[in-house]
């Protein structure tokens, strides 16, 4: 039997034995893995009397033997993380008497899982305006991985930050992973994806995201009216102002600058006066 198989869940997995019975009537071949009591599959089988040929499995496993090449193999269909074990086949050949037994070393069958990844988009509440991009990888086996944001192709570090791992009850593991982003950025129309990485993939899994179409444009056309509003505004101000300015300098011939210069220089006068008064008091003038 192969020392070693890996395997990924939900897939199907063939294990194969091989025996020698050059004398045997009745034969015996049973299927089972470490630290279990009960057989996966257990088949009987008598050359001189069909009525004797029997066998029967559990769970989600099967059984072939070919009597003319001596093997049996058995099958795990639709494998759980659970299912990882060591695998080994008995052979007893029961007639003719004395009994005989024999079982190979066994097969260490590891079951893995490849992540299932989405990436949504959440609007952040006040006081922290923006947007939150969420990454989720699910129930992957082994535990360790690796998640990556990029912006356009470029990978980001700034703003990025894993949850902690996640261990599922069927053994396998879980993690988000989280991206903030201004409503200006997001709104800028870039394409944001999250890449994820694990031992069981052949090339990372990317799943991308972008504001919507009419989120960009509404952002745009808000912020044309907004600039637009502000030169108007601007424009009405310098207006209003030079009208006053030339209205005071017909009426009083100064300009309201020079009134307000006057009076910072009566003010500061008065306090210097103030503390000549008191320096003069202090010396005894």
């Amino acid at each position: 039997m192969p020392s070693a198989i890996r395997a990924l869940k939900g897939q199907t997995v063939i294990i194969n034995c091989l025996y020698s019975n050059k004398n045997g009537e009745q034969l015996r071949i049973k299927w089972g893995k470490k630290n279990s009591a009960q057989a996966l599959c257990d088949y009987t089988y008598n050359k001189n009397d069909a009525k004797y040929t029997v066998w029967h499995c559990k769970e989600h496993a099967n059984i072939t033997v070919d009597l003319s090449t001596n093997s049996s193999s058995l099958t795990i269909h639709d494998l759980h993380l659970e299912d990882s074990s060591v695998y080994f086949c008995q052979l007893f050949i029961e007639i003719p008497p004395p009994a005989l037994m024999a079982y190979g070393n066994g097969t260490r069958l590891t079951v893995e899982a490849s992540p299932t990844v989405q990436l949504r988009a959440e609007t952040l509440p006040y006081p922290h305006e923006g947007i939150q991009l969420i990454c989720i990888s699910l129930e992957f086996y082994p535990e360790n991985i690796q998640v990556s944001w990029f912006q356009d192709g470029q990978l980001i570090t700034n703003g990025t930050k894993n949850g902690r791992l996640c261990a599922n009850t069927d053994g396998s593991f879980s993690i988000i992973s989280f991206l903030n982003l201004s409503l200006f950025d997001w709104n800028e129309g870039r394409n944001y994806s999250c890449q994820v990485n694990h031992s069981t993939l052949s090339a990372p899994i990317t799943e991308m995201i972008s504001a919507p179409n009419e989120d960009v444009k509404d952002n745009k056309s808000l912020t044309w009216a907004t600039v637009l509003r502000l030169m108007i505004l601007v424009v009405a101000t310098l207006i209003a102002m030079s009208a006053f300015i030339l209205y005071f300098r017909l009426h009083t011939g100064k300009t309201p600058l020079d009134n307000h210069q006057a009076r910072l220089f009566s003010s500061c006068g008065g306090a210097l006066q103030q503390s000549r008064a008191f320096s003069l008091r202090s010396s005894g003038y």
